[in-house]
């Protein structure tokens, strides 16, 4: 008997250990926290939205970001994914000037890629007559504004993170940028609804469009203001050298962000062109609770790059694929566990959006179930991204968005919103089975939450 308890008492130690050191877990603590003052901000922010600004504006308002999103995408031009790669090897090199220059370049290419999208943007939107998107060319013309601030925003965000600040941030993009987000919405609710203010007239559709950009733009000076502290207080022992950017690997980093960004909104771009603005919203609302379910994945994606770059150096300078276990399985049984505690809930709170809202349940539960497959992956995108084995994950892409186009197609008009999100769920199925089999093809190891020992 004192065996067994002895037993018991040494495993319940060797767990604590286990736990203690988990680097996931001492770093998602702290923005986990983060993430939930931030979740309570967005969702007032997108409640004030949908609840003072109505359905229709909403639904108009998703359709629109959405489309922002895919031409940031496009204007980042990969400074994003090569900030994460470049930056923690620059800042552990003391290469101070390196980390400057680099963040130049990227400035200069950005805005003459904002340039050339918005252009071209403006172009298709008013020449020719896209379905769901040219009647809403005015505030097309208008959410130019959030192109440009969202590329900005993005850099300096990934620039941050690759620097190892997660948590200032997190601060920044989970608080104080839905904070002024919804005090935003607020103040031109309030002015756009008073007679004796713009001759009474309610253009609350352009009032979303300008707070989201205010509220980016905000973001992107605290950032900057962030990195310029964190850059300062580099001691700079790198020497003064000539730094060579070529373009190749901002193509390759373009495409997989641009493949990214179609294979989780390729299904609301589509369902935009074949239903109406209020079941697009009703749509957004459902993504943006499942995206709560895989907030442990989100919060793990601000430090992977940081821990796989560890490892490897841990590991001689090789690469160490068997640490894919461990986060499997934290990621894995972090979402289901919060799976658990929400969906029953779940009803209830998409009824504070509406009545309407409420039919998005199965959409939820369907992206429920897609996140809880990513996590079990361990983090292998981001594994090959920091390898400099993209290819692996950009064919995975072009197959995973080539299904989910075809399949939308057919279930859209079948099934609506409950369609798109099926095709979706498909297509990131066999996404993360490509990448397991690269995996072991690569390493020999087959990655799933359920082992208990590394193999």
């Amino acid at each position: 008997m004192n065996k067994g308890l002895l037993s018991i008492w040494q495993r319940a130690g060797n767990n604590w250990y286990i736990l203690r050191d988990d680097f996931l877990l001492k770093r998602g603590l702290p923005v986990m926290l983060i993430q939930v003052a931030g979740l309570i901000l967005s969702f007032g922010g997108n409640l004030l939205l949908a609840r003072l600004y109505g359905e229709q504006v909403f639904g108009t308002y998703s359709l629109i970001s959405s489309w922002v999103a895919l031409l940031s995408a496009l204007a980042m031009f990969g400074m994003d994914d090569l900030h994460v790669v470049k930056l923690p090897s620059l800042e552990l090199q003391h290469r101070k000037q390196a980390i400057l220059a680099q963040l130049r370049w990227s400035l200069k290419v950005n805005v003459l890629a904002i340039s050339v999208v918005s252009i071209l943007f403006y172009f298709l939107v008013h020449t020719f007559k896209l379905p769901g998107l040219s009647p809403y060319a005015y505030y097309v013309n208008i959410s130019l504004l959030m192109i440009c601030a969202l590329t900005f925003y993005n850099n300096f965000m990934s620039c941050l993170r690759a620097l190892d600040k997660v948590v200032r941030g997190e601060v920044t993009d989970k608080i104080i940028r839905p904070l002024v987000f919804a005090l935003a919405i607020g103040a031109f609710f309030y002015a756009f609804t008073r007679p004796d203010l713009f001759g009474g007239k309610k253009d609350l559709l352009t009032a979303a469009i300008v707070s989201n950009a205010l509220s980016l733009f905000v973001g992107a000076i605290l950032l900057l203001l962030l990195i310029k502290r964190k850059v300062g207080g580099i001691r700079d022992t790198g020497g003064i050298q000539k730094e060579a950017f070529p373009i190749a690997p901002n193509l390759r980093y373009m495409a997989l962000t641009l493949l990214y960004l179609l294979s989780i909104r390729l299904d609301i771009l589509l369902l935009g062109t074949m239903a109406g603005a209020v079941e697009v919203g009703h749509y957004n609302v459902a993504i943006k609770f499942a995206d709560i379910l895989s907030y442990p994945v989100i919060i793990a994606n601000l430090s992977l790059p940081a821990l796989f770059s560890r490892q490897r150096h841990d590991n001689g300078g090789k690469p160490a694929p068997a640490g894919a276990f461990g986060i499997a399985k934290s990621l894995f049984f972090q979402c289901l566990v919060l799976g658990a505690i929400l969906l029953p809930a779940s009803t209830w709170i998409l009824g504070w959006y509406g009545k309407g809202f409420k039919d998005a349940f199965p959409v939820l539960c369907i992206f429920f179930l897609s996140g809880l497959a990513t996590a079990a992956t361990g983090g292998i995108e981001t594994f090959f991204i920091m390898e400099g084995q993209e290819s692996k994950v950009i064919f995975g892409r072009m197959i995973t968005i080539a299904l989910i186009a075809l399949l939308a197609f057919i279930l859209i008009p079948l099934w609506g919103a409950p369609g798109a999100a099926i095709a979706t769920l498909t297509g990131n199925l066999i996404y993360c089975g490509l990448l397991e089999f690269f995996f072991y093809r690569e390493y020999g190891i087959f990655i799933h939450p359920f082992t208990r020992k590394k193999r």
